[in-house]
């Protein structure tokens, strides 16, 4: 009798994980399904950078451009000139968006095998939808740029690691090298790896000694294309154009610690906020008092230190005063650290390996110029850590509304941009203006377009991305409630 109700409950324990992998495919499906969708959307944000360097992979001089205003390697654009030799009937931009949202395919293998290995129990077609539906993770899905590819690639490398099979262990540590060389960024997760393989130990040179072939394959692909990458461009990883901008910067780390975890807490703020008021209600009020001393420290000093870089999140730097949104990001960036610190205490492994990797990948961040999107590589180590409090409906139901309401918003404004940006290029053209047309900020969208055509300086025309009263032509998109518009402004 005992062995038919075990023979059941094994039955039944294998169906729900045969459900659960049903579930974790149709979401993966559902995710390219809505990205494939918008996949002729014109490029926005530099994005068309990439596509001009794929165009150009093989010319130094012409690469001049994407260098002067690109941190990124040339991995990602080397890897779009070779796809589009295969594909020639799909249209560079599209290729470089399919290449980008193939992301939740990579995505999804990892959280499979971190569930086959037992790193999670909690549902793990639950724990990819709620990665997945991040704004962030969103948002980029959409783009043709390395951000979302190179975190998804690296995340699913980092967990075939983990694999008892040899050869999926060995082809994790390939994979991870490779969104590496794509986007050092993904480091977060060679960081996790090396904690994790020296186990807290002192012995860190044994450890090394044990795993040299491991790190042999990691090494590969990063070392084969930064040493092409020098000998062919005269730099490893930025060029001198960049390497300013860029550079360390030890008197701006603090400020940049604030930003990146205030950024953080924004784009987490709903689980962040679930745990403040389990606090609140459990009546544990260490979360006030040390909040109480932290404003106290950090609002009259956020005064005197210089906040730069992309923290401002695009378009809401126009709709929130700067002064008030750097105090934001202060009082807001005490919930994150606040809560990874606490969490830390914990004695459990996994959970501690996250957050100091996650702590240590923000530290060094934040001793170069900061930007917003960084904070993508940590959403997956974020959603794994709170796992547990995911579990709970209410918070399951209001981070699914939060997360989408954010993600339309974003995409919405995207989408404006993308439309506006093609329709003024092609009116531009037709009017026969984009030679004597000062074409200011569409650079920021459009800046192959701009380096072509905005040469001169002798304008009689200025472009302007916002409605002006009295213009030659306006072209102008509405979204939902969102609604911009772009004019054209005889100067002469």
């Amino acid at each position: 009798m005992w062995s038919y109700y075990k023979y059941i409950h094994d039955i039944k324990r294998l169906f729900k994980k045969f459900m659960a992998n049903v579930r974790l495919f149709i979401y993966i499906l559902i995710s390219l399904f809505f990205h494939i969708l918008f996949i002729n959307l014109h490029p926005v944000n530099l994005e068309e950078l990439f596509l001009y360097a794929s165009e150009n992979i093989a010319s130094k001089t012409d690469l001049e451009l994407y260098f002067k205003y690109q941190a990124n390697t040339l991995l990602y654009s080397t890897i779009l000139h070779f796809l589009s030799k295969i594909f020639p009937f799909i249209e560079l931009n599209a290729l470089s968006k399919i290449i980008s949202c193939s992301g939740y395919v990579f995505l999804g293998i990892g959280i499979y095998y971190l569930r086959k290995n037992s790193y999670i129990s909690f549902s793990h077609d639950m724990v990819f939808l709620l990665i997945a539906i991040n704004p962030l993770i969103w948002s980029f899905g959409y783009r043709g740029t390395p951000d979302f590819i190179s975190l998804a690639i690296g995340f699913c490398g980092l967990c075939l690691t983990l694999d008892k099979n040899k050869i999926l262990e060995k082809s994790g540590y390939l994979i991870l090298g490779l969104s590496i060389a794509l986007k050092p960024h993904s480091i977060i997760f060679f960081i996790f790896l090396f904690l994790k393989k020296i186990n807290f130990s002192k012995n860190v040179i044994e450890h090394i000694n044990t795993n040299y072939l491991n790190i042999i394959l990691l090494l590969l692909i990063p070392t084969l294309f930064f040493v092409g990458n020098y000998i062919k461009y005269d730099f490893l990883l930025l060029n001198d154009n960049l390497q300013n901008n860029h550079s360390l910067s030890i008197e701006n780390v603090l400020p940049n610690l604030i930003s990146y975890f205030g950024i953080l807490t924004i784009f987490c703020f709903l689980i962040f906020f679930y745990i403040f008021l389990k606090d609140i209600f459990r009546k544990d009020y260490l979360v006030f008092k040390c909040g109480l001393v932290y404003i106290t420290i950090f609002i009259p000093l956020s005064l005197i230190l210089n906040f730069d870089g992309e923290i401002f999140l695009g378009f809401l730097s126009s709709i929130i005063n700067q002064r008030l949104y750097i105090y934001i990001l202060v009082i807001l960036s005490f919930l994150s650290l606040f809560y990874l610190i606490k969490l830390f205490k914990s004695n459990k492994d996994l959970e501690r390996l996250i957050i100091l990797s996650s702590l240590i990948f923000i530290f060094l961040l934040a001793l170069s110029r900061p930007s917003d999107r960084y904070i993508i590589f940590l959403i997956t180590f974020i959603i794994i850590l709170f796992r547990y409090e995911l579990q709970s409906k209410i918070l399951t139901f209001f981070y699914f509304i939060f997360n989408i309401t954010i993600a339309s918003i974003i995409f919405s404004n995207q989408y404006i941009n993308s439309t506006l940006t093609k329709n003024i290029k092609k009116s531009l053209v037709e009017k026969k203006l984009q030679y004597n047309t000062d074409l200011g900020n569409l650079f920021v969208h459009a800046p192959v377009f701009k380096n072509e055509f905005g040469k001169t300086q002798d304008f009689k025309f200025k472009l302007y991305m916002y409605k002006k009263k009295v213009s030659i032509h306006d072209e102008c998109v509405q979204v939902l409630f969102f609604n911009k518009c772009y004019s054209i402004v005889k100067t002469k």
